[in-house]
């Protein structure tokens, strides 16, 4: 099943409100209807409609869809909102399989610490992404000696998004190092127990930055 069931929770973003849930209380060939626990006060009716909203769910197969709709209403219902939302037609809703993470060309500020030993500790490094998913990154750097393959690194990741700098932190493992001739190396590193908040951040970044090259293109 590609849309959400009845009952189930989903995460929402619109109005620049971030870490909104609602749950799915009904739908129609055309509309869905989503139940949130935000006061309707909070949101400003004016400006509401029309506009656009992100949800992201997973489906009964495991996959995250992620898909962005028009709002057609508010609704108050005792103390929660009820929002009206419009049916994405199946084909705009993005599926991504666990271990399948889309990957697009981006530059990212990152900090990178590793161990380098007994007797000089922590090092931190500072790079720009050469691409990114929410599975890993990879980033072009002179040569560190810090940075061997099979290390575990700590890394901070600086999203400057619509709504300001988010700032995500991960744990990663360098997989592969990749250098031509006297080239500079690209660092190519897995993310690890990434936490579902984190990941969500980094999807819906990742999602943008493809809507963003698409609308380049056209």
């Amino acid at each position: 099943m590609t849309y959400p069931s009845i009952g189930q929770i989903v995460d929402c973003e619109m109005f620049g409100t971030k870490d909104l849930q609602a749950t799915l209380i009904n739908e129609s060939d055309t509309q869905l209807y989503l139940r949130s626990r935000l006061a309707m006060d909070v949101l400003d009716w004016e400006a509401s409609l029309g506009k656009t909203m992100q949800i992201q769910y997973r489906s009964s197969s495991g996959a995250l869809c992620i898909a962005s709709a028009h709002i057609i209403a508010l609704e108050k219902d005792g103390e929660d909102t009820v929002i009206v939302i419009e049916r994405p037609s199946e084909e705009t809703i993005q599926k991504i399989q666990q271990r399948e993470y889309v990957r697009v060309g981006v530059s990212v500020e990152i900090q990178c610490t590793c161990y380098m030993n007994e007797s000089e500790g922590l090092r931190t490094i500072k790079a720009i992404t050469h691409d990114l998913s929410a599975g890993g990154l990879s980033f072009y750097l002179e040569d560190e000696p810090c940075l061997t393959l099979g290390k575990s690194v700590s890394l901070k990741l600086f999203l400057r998004t619509r709504d300001g700098l988010q700032l995500i932190d991960a744990q990663g493992d360098l997989v592969r190092i990749e250098q031509k001739r006297r080239a500079v190396p690209l660092y190519a590193v897995r993310l690890v127990n990434l936490k579902d908040k984190e990941q969500r951040q980094i999807l819906q970044f990742v999602y943008r930055k493809q809507l963003e090259g698409r609308g380049k293109r056209s």
